[in-house]
């Protein structure tokens, strides 16, 4: 074994590499890297000395501590690199150190200040990333030694290190290490990616939002600052812009296109499907501070004449396509709206029971021009969890929830930042 324990790179790089007779080789200025079955591997270091770059095979390592590395070679026996072949490779600092990288467990993006290695199976690898406060210190030159200074200066400082097994890279060099990408990214809360999101420089974004699904991004994108939203989704091309936004509800994908170039915008509507296409179009015409900027037409409407049987079949076949399913609007033939029934009515009452026997007839609605503080107060008022709006002819053209009257009545972060 050439390396017992666990050592940090910035321990290694500056230091010396001798060979048996003591004679300088070159001073480690990096490492050359690949990919492993479970950790990256370090096939080799990169010194430098009076004959430019050289390469040290990890074969050609005798023995590798914090004070200097012991070679098997005589100094013109080393490999010279060309700096073609290195701009080529990965190297552990110039390519890794500095990045940013997303933290899972803090749901943030954090930047690798240094690299924890150890020897497996014959050996080094990369096994963590110091993202922490010690390895800024350690890269800074605080640790000359493991003496009573260093001691002193980190007791009370937390190690802040993240498995590889958990690294998610941002940079396109990075990703030549072939890193699994964790899928507790994917699991994560979309408030918790918006807020990722929002961390990443745009050039950035797409290589996390490669690991995204579609209804994930649709998800994770309205909880981004409006700005944000609007260049991320004005990035991606038409075809993906469109099968982001048709996954959204069809408010929140209206409020990102009305804030687009006018021309961009209708190219990515083209590129949708004709109903959600329709859906995002009527919803634009209205002012945002209205009822009819506010409501969705993500709702569900049954007849009157069904039975709850019938209205359950129902629900089950369409649910997939709709969040808000708890309130179900009752309407005639002409789309006015008669009442209201909701999945705990359907499950108390028997299967054959017409709904308009048990439907509340005491619907509360407001007109698409109203204003949203109005539509807060009847909500506030009646303690509804949704609110039907109605067109000019009275035929329930959309529905205004709950959360949406929240950010009228308490703005959210993401309209705090646009102000």
């Amino acid at each position: 074994m050439r390396f017992q324990g666990e050592i940090f790179l910035s321990e290694l790089v500056n230091k010396y590499a001798v060979d048996a007779g003591g004679e300088k080789i070159g001073k480690i200025k990096d490492f050359l890297v690949t990919p492993g079955d479970i950790f990256p591997t370090i096939k080799g270091f990169v010194l430098k000395s009076v004959r430019g770059f050289l390469h040290l095979k990890w074969e050609q390592i005798e023995l590798l501590n914090r004070n200097f590395t012991l070679c098997k070679l005589k100094p013109d026996e080393t490999e010279a690199l060309a700096d073609e072949k290195l701009s080529q490779d990965t190297l552990a600092v110039r390519d890794i150190w500095d990045k940013q990288i997303v933290d899972i467990n803090g749901a943030k993006i954090v930047r690798v200040n240094d690299i924890k290695v150890r020897e497996i199976d014959g050996n080094l690898v990369l096994i963590a990333v110091d993202v922490g406060l010690r390895g800024l210190l350690r890269r800074l030159g605080m640790k000359r030694n493991n003496g009573p200074f260093w001691k002193k200066l980190v007791r009370n400082i937390p190690y802040d290190l993240i498995s590889w097994h958990y690294i998610q890279p941002l940079e396109p060099r990075v990703t030549q290490l072939s890193l699994t990408v964790p899928k507790e990214l994917v699991a994560l809360h979309p408030s918790d990616i918006a807020d990722i999101l929002t961390q990443i420089p745009p050039d950035n974004q797409e290589s996390l939002l490669e690991t995204l699904g579609i209804d994930k991004m649709a998800e994770a994108i309205p909880e981004m600052d409006e700005k944000s939203q609007v260049a991320l989704v004005e990035s991606l091309d038409t075809e993906k812009a469109a099968e982001v936004l048709e996954a959204m509800a069809p408010d929140d994908a209206a409020d990102i296109l009305s804030e687009m170039p006018e021309e961009r915008a209708e190219e990515i509507i083209e590129e949708m499907e004709d109903e959600e296409a329709e859906d995002v179009k009527e919803l634009m015409q209205h002012e945002e501070d209205t009822a009819g900027g506010l409501m969705t037409t993500d709702y569900l409407c049954i007849k009157s004449h069904l039975t709850v049987a019938e209205t359950l079949s129902f629900i089950r076949q369409n649910a997939a396509d709709f969040d808000n399913i708890y309130i179900l609007y009752v309407s005639d033939d002409e789309e006015h709206i008669l009442g209201t029934v909701t999945i705990h009515d359907l499950f108390l009452n028997p299967e054959t029971t017409p709904v308009n026997r048990i439907m509340d007839h005491r619907v509360k609605s407001i007109s698409q021009d109203s204003s949203g503080m109005e539509a807060a107060r009847i909500m506030a008022k009646y303690n509804l969890l949704s609110l039907p709006v109605l067109d000019e002819e009275n035929k329930l053209g959309g529905i205004i929830t709950v959360d949406d009257i929240l950010e009228v009545l308490i703005p959210s972060i993401k309209k705090r930042k646009r102000f």
